[in-house]
């Protein structure tokens, strides 16, 4: 009917969010934020197609002037009149439809006034939830058609025993129906964690990512440093082990004190000796060390030989078995008629 296009409505909107993001609700009406309930920006949007006012994820404080007809501060109420709602999806009451409808006789489709209009306003909420203010961006759109509110009855003539002839008469006029959208988020650890241990993988970085810790972060950094940068000579490092090796034997002769034939050893008493003598170390310090080293010799009770102390210093680069005598001994426990298959043959050293 005339006049409707000045009826003001007025709009309050607000939010909330499930528990995956911790039940966060928001409102237009609320002046500040607080940690779980926040407070909303609103933009009106214009028309205006540019990307900086259609992206996905919202639009930048600095095109709100670009792409905002207003701007709602937190506590504002958005008020328009019909004929600006309905401006703001560039139609009017007085214009006629563009389609969706039946053309009359004329060939020309009905005013928007006759048949109605319906108004969607599209409620777009942006932010995290660490924000002190949510995003609303506000849009409105409209859809050619009648729209009808349902239908009266008028009769002019009433028969119970017959026909009646009366009017219906449909009624029609603004709808407005919103529409909740857009995005909010929550920092998740466990997520990002998992992703950026999938994204390293996927990169192969893991081996970088590991070095940088060793030899930047750890506490040994220094130690693993130097390991990685050394360069490996391993006629060094095997010379070393046999010098290693020959003070092992001499330290051996000078700590056994029980032998008198057989095999040689040493007991776990005389490692105890050992390390007290002269007052060098506590009793309970001493009797911890000998312990440790009879336990690290499987298959022992208690006493250990010469080759079981050279095998406690061996190291994972270089030990008794990676001497040649020792591949050697191997390669003769092959018997005559079944010779190594090609290929096979235990290297040579010179």
């Amino acid at each position: 009917m005339l006049g409707v296009d000045d009826v003001v409505m007025a709009v309050q909107h607000t939010f909330t969010t499930s528990s995956k993001l911790g039940h966060m609700t928001g409102s237009s009406t609320y002046m500040k934020s607080s940690d779980e309930k926040k407070s909303i920006y609103t933009c009106l949007r214009n028309n205006a197609t540019d990307p900086e006012c259609t992206a996905v994820g919202g639009i930048l404080e600095s095109n709100f002037e670009k792409c905002c007809v207003k701007l709602f501060e937190p506590g504002e109420t958005m008020k328009f009149s019909v004929r600006e709602w309905a401006s703001f999806a560039d139609v009017t009451l007085d214009g006629r439809l563009k389609g969706q409808v039946e053309p009359g006789k004329d060939g020309k489709y009905p005013f928007h006034r006759l048949a109605g209009i319906k108004l969607s306003i599209l409620m777009k909420y942006y932010g995290e939830s660490t924000d002190d203010e949510i995003l609303c961006v506000v849009e409105v759109q409209h859809t050619d058609g009648w729209t009808s509110f349902g239908s009266s009855m008028t009769y002019l003539d009433y028969n119970p025993l017959g026909s009646a002839e009366y009017y219906e008469g449909y009624q029609r006029g603004v709808r407005f129906s919103f529409y909740p959208q857009g995005s909010l988020t929550i920092f998740n650890y466990q997520m990002f964690f998992m992703q950026f241990l999938a994204g390293l993988v996927i990169l192969g970085y893991v081996d970088t990512i590991v070095g940088f810790v060793a030899t930047k972060l750890h506490p040994k950094r220094k130690t693993f440093a130097k390991a990685k940068t050394e360069t490996l000579h391993y006629g060094q490092a095997l010379a070393k082990f046999g010098i290693n090796a020959a003070l092992a034997c001499t330290a051996f002769r000078q700590w056994d004190s029980h032998s008198t034939g057989g095999t040689p050893t040493i007991t776990e008493d005389e490692l105890v000796k050992v390390y007290t003598e002269k007052g060098c170390l506590p009793d309970a310090t001493a009797k911890e060390l000998a312990k440790a080293v009879m336990a690290a010799v499987d298959g022992k009770s208690g006493e250990i030989d010469c080759n079981d102390l050279v095998k406690l210093i061996s190291t994972g680069l270089v030990s008794l078995e990676s001497l040649p005598s020792a591949q050697q001994s191997q390669s003769s426990k092959v018997a005559p008629d079944d010779p190594p298959p090609p290929g096979d043959e235990p290297p040579t050293i010179a």
